[in-house]
This record gives C-alpha cells, sequence and structure tokens, in this order.
C-alpha cells in the first residue's frame, strides 16, 4: 500500500515503508477499504480494475505508485485529478484518467530535467510492460541521476543535459590546460599501476571478502536469535554460525590482529566486524548452554557448557568495552559448571550505548520472559534500525509473549519479508497462527518452511499439530511418520503420532506408539511435558514426575509451571503446590494475565477473599482475553459463599466471555468452580436467553443463505478443542 501516508521517517531520517497488503485486500473489500487514508490516487490502473472484477496484479503495480509520489514531489500535486464520487463510478473515471497517460511533469514545473521527467513517465504508463520491471531497476536510474550519469532504462531526451551532466563528472576534463596534463598524468598513472597492482588486488579481496560476510550475516544472525529453540534449529545455527565467523575467526578463537582480511579494512569497518563478530560469538554460546540442558549424561552435559565458556571467552575478546550481557552470560555458565549458586554480574556505571548492548540486552530480557522490557528496548531499536530482520523477529516473539499476537504476527511478517532467505521468521510466525487457532494459515507458512528446509523435523512436527487440530488426521499422520522415517525424531513425534492414530481408529498403532514413546528418556523441554501430557490421565503423581524434571533442567520452563499448577490443584487436590508454582511463574512472567487470573481463582477456592481480588484486579488489567474473563465469574461465583452479591458480577464476566467465544458456554455447564452461579435464577435465565439467540441466528442463516452444507459444519467442529483437552485454571489450553 504505498502511499505517502506509510511512509515514516525512522530517528536518523531513513525512510521506512508500512505496507500490510492493505491494497491487495481492497481487492476483495472493495471501494470503502480505498478511501481510507488515500489509498486510490496512488493504484494503478490494472489494480484498480482488479478491485472491480477480481484478478491479481504484480510488482509493477507499486512501481506506478511510487510513480505517482515521485510526480507529487516533482509537482507539487498529483497527477490525476481527485474525482468527487464514490463507488463504481470513481473507479470508472480513475481508470479512464491513467489509461490516457500523466501530464507532462513540465508544465508544472519547468525547473524539472527532463531525464526525470521520462523517469517518472516510464513509471506512470497505463501498460504494466513499459515501466520499470524491478524496483532494482528504478533504484538504479535515480542513483545514475544523482551521479550524473545518463539514465540506463528511460529515455535522455536532452543533449544539454546529458553535456552538463558530463561536464559535472569532468570538471578539470573541460579547462583550457586540461588536455596536455592528461598525456602527463596517464604516463604517471600506468607506471603506478604496474607497481600497486599486487596491492590494489589484495584490498579489493579484503572488501570482497568483507561484503560475502555482510551478506551472509541476517541470514546466521536469524538462525540462533531466539533464546529458545528446537534441537534441530540450533543445530542448524550453530553450523550456519560458524561457517559465517569462520571466514575471519577459526574455532573459538577471537584474534584478529595480523588477519590480512582483517587489517585492510577501513577502522569503521573494523569496529563494526568486531561487534558482529562478538554477537555471533555470544550467540553461539548461548545456543551451546541450552543443547547442555538437554544433556542426560554428564560428561556431555559438561563439554556443551565448556564449549559455551569459550564462546563467551572469545565474544568479551573481541570487543574494547565490558559488556554487561556478556559478563551475565558467563556468570550464567561459570554456575552451571561449577554447580554452585549463580553470581551477578556487575553492571558497569557508564553501560556503552551500543547497538550490540542493546540487542543482546533485549535477548536476554526475552529469555527471562520479560517481556515488556524486551518489547521496550526493541522498540528503540526498532526505530533506530527499521531494516534489521533480527529487531523484528525478537519483537515479534516478544509480543507474542505479552499474548498481543495480531501484532506479533505483524513484527513477524516484516522479520520473513525483510530476509527471504532465511525460514525462521515463517516458523515462528506459523507457530503464532496455531496460537490463534489459524490453523491453515499455520500450515501455509509451515509448508513454505519445508520447501526452504526439506525434512526440517520441527517442521514436520508442527504442521502435523496444525494439521490434527484442523482434524485434517491423515496429513498429520503422513507428517509425522516422515519426522520419524528421518531416525533423528524425539520420541515426542510417537506421542504425537499415538494420538493421531487413536483419532483415525488405528488403535493398536496408537498404543504401539504410546507404549515406545513412555519406555523413551526425552531430549528436550517439549519432549518431557508431552510424556508427562500423556501420563496424565491415568498416573497424575508420574504426570507430575515429568514436570518437575523438566523444571528442574529448564528453570525457566513455562510449560512445566503450568502443568505442575494444573495437576497439583485439580487433579491431586494439593493447592499449596499449585499456589507455589503459580508464584515461581509469576516471578517469570509479571504480566500474565493467565497466571494471575489462575492464582486468583486458587485463593478463591480457599475463600482469600482480598487476595484473590487483587490478582484478579491486576489479571484484569493486563488482559481481557475470554479465557481470563471466564476464570474472572469463577472467582466471583467462589467468593459468592460469603457474599452473594457477588453472582452479579460473575454473570457479567461470563456473558463478556461467551460473547467473545461462545465455546466457553459449553464448559460453563461443567466447571466446578462455577457452580453456585449455575444454582441461581440468573444463570437459567442468561442460558435460555443465549440459547434462543443462538436459535434465531441460525434460522436467519438458514433463511439467507439456505440449509448449512456439511462441510461447513465440519469446518466448525475443527475449529473446536479437542474433548479430552485438560481444563487448567487460568491457563490456555
Amino acid at each position: 500500500d504505498i502511499k505517502p501516508a506509510n511512509i515514516l521517517l525512522a530517528d536518523d531520517a531513513r525512510p521506512m515503508l508500512l505496507d500490510f497488503n492493505l491494497s491487495d485486500a481492497a481487492a476483495v473489500n472493495g471501494w470503502e477499504s480505498l478511501t481510507i487514508g488515500g489509498t486510490l490516487p496512488y493504484m494503478a490502473p490494472e489494480h484498480l480494475a482488479a478491485v472491480q472484477s477480481g484478478g491479481r496484479v504484480d510488482t509493477r503495480a507499486d512501481i506506478y505508485s511510487l510513480g505517482v509520489i515521485l510526480f507529487e514531489l516533482v509537482a507539487g500535486r498529483r497527477p490525476f485529478p481527485d474525482r468527487q464520487v464514490a463507488g463504481d463510478d470513481a473507479i470508472e473515471l480513475a481508470i479512464r484518467d491513467r489509461q490516457a497517460g500523466p501530464p507532462h511533469i513540465g508544465q508544472f514545473n519547468p525547473a524539472a530535467p527532463a531525464s526525470i521527467a521520462k523517469l517518472i513517465e516510464k513509471c506512470l504508463s497505463p501498460d504494466p510492460q513499459r515501466r520499470y520491471a524491478t524496483a532494482d531497476a528504478l533504484a538504479e536510474d535515480l542513483t545514475r541521476h544523482l551521479d550524473n550519469l545518463p539514465l540506463l532504462h528511460a529515455a535522455n531526451p536532452s543533449l544539454r543535459e546529458r553535456a552538463a551532466k558530463w561536464r559535472r563528472r569532468h570538471p578539470r576534463l573541460s579547462s583550457a590546460g586540461a588536455v596536455g596534463a592528461l598525456g602527463s598524468v596517464l604516463a604517471l598513472l600506468f607506471a603506478g599501476l604496474w607497481f600497486s597492482r599486487a596491492e590494489r588486488l589484495a584490498n579489493l579481496e579484503a572488501r570482497d571478502h568483507y561484503a560475502q560476510f555482510q551478506q551472509q550475516l541476517p541470514v546466521a544472525r536469524l538462525a540462533l536469535s531466539l533464546p529458545e529453540s528446537d534441537r534441530t534449529l540450533l543445530s542448524d545455527g550453530i553450523g550456519a554460525v560458524s561457517d559465517i565467523a569462520r571466514l575471519y575467526l577459526p574455532a573459538e578463537d577471537s584474534n584478529l590482529s595480523g588477519t590480512p582480511m582483517f587489517e585492510r579494512l577501513g577502522g569503521e569497518q573494523q569496529r563494526e566486524l568486531r561487534g558482529q563478530l562478538a554477537e555471533l560469538r555470544y550467540l553461539q554460546s548461548r545456543a551451546e548452554r541450552i543443547l547442555a540442558q538437554g544433556e542426560t549424561g554428564s560428561e556431555a552435559r559438561e563439554e556443551c557448557l565448556r564449549d559455551a565458556l569459550l564462546f563467551n571467552e572469545s565474544a568479551a575478546a573481541l570487543l574494547d568495552y565490558d559488556s554487561y550481557a556478556i559478563a551475565e552470560q558467563r556468570s550464567e555458565l561459570a554456575g552451571l559448571l561449577s554447580g554452585g549458586q549463580r553470581e551477578q554480574a556487575p553492571r558497569p556505571k557508564d553501560m556503552p550505548e551500543t547497538p550490540l548492548e542493546h540487542y543482546l540486552l533485549a535477548q536476554q530480557k526475552l529469555a527471562a520472559h520479560d517481556y515488556q522490557n524486551a518489547v521496550a528496548l526493541l522498540e528503540k531499536l526498532r526505530s533506530k534500525h527499521p531494516t534489521d530482520p533480527v529487531v523484528w523477529l525478537l519483537l515479534g516473539n516478544a509480543l507474542g509473549g505479552l499474548e498481543r499476537a495480531v501484532e506479533a504476527d505483524a513484527a513477524l511478517s516484516a522479520a520473513a519479508a525483510l530476509e527471504p532467505r532465511s525460514y525462521v521468521a515463517l516458523l515462528n510466525r506459523g507457530l503464532c497462527r496455531m496460537q490463534q487457532g489459524r490453523q491453515s494459515d499455520a500450515v501455509a507458512d509451515f509448508d513454505v518452511v519445508l520447501a526452504m528446509r526439506p525434512g526440517l523435523l520441527c517442521g514436520l512436527l508442527n504442521r502435523a499439530v496444525a494439521h490434527e487440530a484442523a482434524r485434517d488426521y491423515a496429513l498429520a499422520e503422513a507428517d509425522l511418520n516422515a519426522a520419524i522415517a528421518t531416525g533423528a525424531a524425539p520420541p515426542r513425534a510417537l506421542l504425537l503420532r499415538s494420538r493421531v492414530r487413536k483419532a483415525l481408529g488405528d488403535t493398536t498403532g496408537a498404543k504401539a506408539d504410546r507404549e515406545a514413546a513412555l519406555a523413551a528418556t526425552p531430549v528436550d523441554e517439549l519432549g518431557w511435558l508431552a510424556r508427562g501430557e500423556t501420563r496424565l490421565p491415568d498416573d497424575p503423581e508420574a504426570a507430575l514426575a515429568d514436570f518437575l524434571e523438566t523444571l528442574k533442567r529448564y528453570p525457566s520452563s513455562v510449560g512445566a509451571l503450568q502443568n505442575i499448577v494444573y495437576v497439583a490443584a485439580d487433579r491431586l487436590d494439593r493447592p499449596a503446590e499449585a499456589l507455589e508454582a503459580l508464584t515461581e511463574l509469576l516471578e517469570l512472567e509479571p504480566h500474565s494475565a493467565s497466571a494471575l487470573v489462575g492464582r486468583a481463582v486458587l485463593r478463591a477456592r480457599q475463600q482469600q477473599t482480598e487476595p484473590a481480588l487483587e490478582d484478579l484486579s491486576v489479571a484484569m488489567r493486563e488482559s481481557r482475553d475470554p479465557t481470563v474473563l471466564f476464570q474472572a465469574a469463577c472467582v466471583y461465583s467462589l467468593l459468592s459463599a460469603s457474599d452473594p452479591g457477588r453472582l452479579t458480577n460473575a454473570l457479567a464476566m461470563l456473558e463478556q466471555a461467551v460473547e467473545r467465544d461462545p465455546r466457553l458456554l459449553l464448559r460453563a455447564t461443567t466447571d466446578p468452580d462455577l457452580e453456585r452461579l449455575r444454582k441461581s435464577e440468573r444463570y437459567a435465565k442468561f442460558l435460555q436467553t443465549y440459547r434462543q439467540i443462538g436459535k434465531l441466528k441460525l434460522d436467519l442463516r438458514k433463511t439467507v443463505l439456505g440449509d448449512i452444507p456439511k462441510k461447513n459444519a465440519s469446518h466448525q467442529a475443527s475449529s473446536a478443542p479437542a474433548a479430552d483437552t485438560p481444563d487448567r485454571i487460568g491457563l490456555p489450553e
């Protein structure tokens, strides 16, 4: 959606295009969407035609939109009139105006260079074939004009302008005595070139080496930037980062002095390169530390930690200042290696305000689940570095942690668009869309990921989960079969396939998979959680043991704490343990509305009125999510034992929850925390009214659309939660 309103300037005056495909959506949403923000005046004729009759447009429509902006910049007005009509008439007139071609820009600005007039005219050609084929070609011609060179892709109609450009490029050669001096200069140059040829070639090689490093750097950074990753992703990332770091540094070394490829760079390039290599070493160190958590043997675990410490020391040595983030990482590793208590690294009084330090601190905040402070840091970085895909990736994950799913999706989309060579942002966007219940969109993202990285285990497993959630069990089983056939799939893949086979009616295969998975030792955080959840229906004590083991291996595991809360509170009736786990969870995520309202429910069950209401008040300020509202109804229903007037609050919360998610009505009919509310007359009236409204909606739909086809009914069923989904207090299902 290219128009002036969507072009923002960052703090360093760098222009940034915010394009969320709104003009593409206009082809579906029609005239009304075009009037918002002034999109229509900047649209190409074929784009306007697509609004009327459908169809797709390509990048040349964007070239046209940019041409309108360039015309406006040079002429002080847009090329075509704004018609004071609406609907199809406006679109017809706009198409007719554009088919006639733009007016000559010289009539509005006689000082406009002839080549620029031709450049803009080419952008605004009614025929897409006659426009610039790519934005790169347009950028090249604009750059050539600024460098006083003739245009390459558009006409240069003015001989006077071309001569003026030549004179500006060669001011000395156009002087009187230039020709004689030129001969002497050429002779000297010929001799000098002979002697400096080797030196120049070495410098060119160093610059080419540096350019190669910079070209590979974004993909390598994306590969390891997230603090919690699948083991396959970590292995891929370590390989990618090692390959690029090896361009300048062997193994864990940090000594750049004496390296010809480094010494021949300029001072600014050397400083930049040191910071970039330090960041890569930091990421390698963190990846090794995460891998160590999954190792079952003490020797393998210690080896990973020692490698992590070597990478950390290399990162510190590369910088010419003391990095707090790197010192914090070193303190953590030293504590893990010694088995003792971790000591807080001393924070320098004057911490350098470098982008690298802010990157590393933002990553640490994200790893510590301090999402609010992570977002604050990352938004500052985004303003200064709007085209850095790593900033957008980290921001998307931090926003996801705050349950701001729409913003998270947009940030991850930006990361994917800024670095299309990497699959990491698309993989995370797929996970984000799964959490939103957008299973088909998630599958589409995972399809692209697997096309870019065939056989990626976490891609296959997550696509299988998305297929399962959409009730496409056969497709889910196919993905799980492919993952297991690699021989590297974790035991939880068998648990997933067991569940899918059960849904397909293959009880024998489901049982075999389940038994094999339970007999194996999990290899990662998700594996321990999956085994615990599988044991939960029949053996809650064994399930709790798995969740506690997860927490021991992964102290920041939110999933482990959530499951401990559920098992202790709802299966084993040990509220004190559940309350302790919730408090620990809130230390990790102090702004988690689901954890706050979960603790409010626990306290309400024990009739701790004031603490329960205090937790509930904070949770409601953080989120009005349907599940949070439902749990708020539970709190008020439980507390109505001492104050019946709170049933009014309970019903109000339940009405809001069901309005946002009608599926919660079924849950309300069985939830034991709502027992007091269900016994009230007001609940009976609410239930009757809601059922009548539902019947009216169904009748209206049948009247307008006819009988609901079976396909729609199947689609609706696919979005409902699975029947055996545990009802966890205050936590996502």
